[in-house]
């Protein structure tokens, strides 16, 4: 604020410019405007961990799930405070002289008006957000899901009972509503077992990870893959199968979308004339390919400069065609005639 005005009395700029830097000052005296960047900062931080939940390009379920919790942390905790006692609105606030109401040495006339404005329009934004993030919420409250996480999430495993010893039953109903919702893709997968024989595989994995690879301490990620590379791993043999199928589950379709539009940017109008097997080939390199900046193209322009059009195709040599006397047409014979440029006698007769 304080360099607009100062903008706006320096006269080496010009009139014209001047007066749009005096009324974009005055409508920064209002005060409206830098409260509601505040306002803005603090609302829009749990879309902002929404966002992350669904746009990385390695998403998996247990940690989608956890920013789902804490933008719906962050959201009640937002609905509960003062609008005074939002951390980014307290600090613009204490900076605020207020017996005469001046922020950066420039009079904000009108501060009280606008500081109940902003109030109001706290509850009116917040709600909007919260409506809009509402359907990327129902993630975190699909039971499935849920119970998904809490079985791949390593980190609570170790539980004690009421005895004080090791809690391997915790998550027995878990597994067993997913055993039972997902049954037909397990039995194609080749899990035959029975349940029981499943939930005494899964109790010896729980017991092997409490007491050797320490899963508190440990991303659940790099437990799992200890467990499936263990020299125990023909225990449980089942229990990959069902740890496959949950780290599948589809929680978001950001990755969808953005193949959608990169079949855009590859298949343009000017060449619309790809085959299916070439545009899968194309997208697949610029998906999972390596970085433009770690591809070499030195073996490509060897190959293209001995002859070679293709990576697998090896060099060609290609023979002279053999010169043959071509039969004359129509039109050859009509422009030799023409270029003799005299007619003989016997043409005329």
């Amino acid at each position: 604020m304080q360099h607009l005005q100062t903008m706006s009395e320096d006269k080496s700029y010009k009139l014209a410019d001047r007066q749009k830097f005096k009324g974009w000052l005055r409508k920064w005296q209002q005060a409206r405007i830098p409260l509601l960047a505040c306002l803005f900062v603090e609302i829009l931080s749990p879309a902002k961990v929404l966002s992350l939940a669904f746009q990385d390009n390695d998403i998996d379920t247990v940690s989608s799930i956890q920013r789902l919790e804490t933008a719906k942390k962050q959201l009640a905790c937002l609905e509960r405070k003062n609008f005074e006692d939002l951390p980014t609105v307290k600090r613009f606030l204490d900076k605020v002289e207020e017996t005469k109401f001046f922020y950066q040495n420039v009079a904000l006339p009108n501060f009280n008006d606008a500081k109940e404005s902003t109030k109001v329009s706290k509850r009116v934004l917040l709600g909007k957000i919260k409506e809009a993030m509402q359907t990327r919420m129902e993630a975190a409250e699909n039971k499935y899901v849920v119970m998904a996480a809490t079985i791949l999430n390593c980190e609570g495993w170790e539980r004690k009972n009421e005895n004080g010893e090791e809690d391997v039953e915790f998550a027995d109903n878990y597994v067993a509503a997913l055993f039972d919702h997902f049954r037909e893709p397990l039995l194609k997968a080749g899990l035959d077992v029975a349940l029981n024989s499943l939930l005494e595989q899964w109790h010896d994995v729980v017991a092997y990870a409490t007491r050797y690879l320490d899963p508190s301490r440990t991303h659940y990620l790099r437990v799992w893959k200890r467990i499936f590379d263990s020299s125990r791993k023909d225990r449980w043999n089942m229990v990959p199968l069902l740890v496959e199928l949950l780290l599948s589950i589809p929680i978001s379709n950001a990755k969808v979308e953005r193949l959608f539009l990169l079949m855009n940017r590859v298949k343009t109008d000017f060449r619309a004339s790809l085959s299916e097997n070439t545009l899968n080939n194309l997208i697949r390199i610029q998906m999972e390919g390596p970085p433009l900046e770690e591809f070499d193209p030195t073996p490509a322009i060897q190959l293209w400069a001995m002859g070679a059009t293709r990576l697998n195709q090896r060099e060609r040599h290609y023979s002279a065609r053999e010169s043959k006397n071509r039969q004359k047409v129509l039109i050859d014979a009509s422009s030799t005639e023409e270029s003799s440029g005299t007619d003989s006698e016997e043409d005329f007769e």
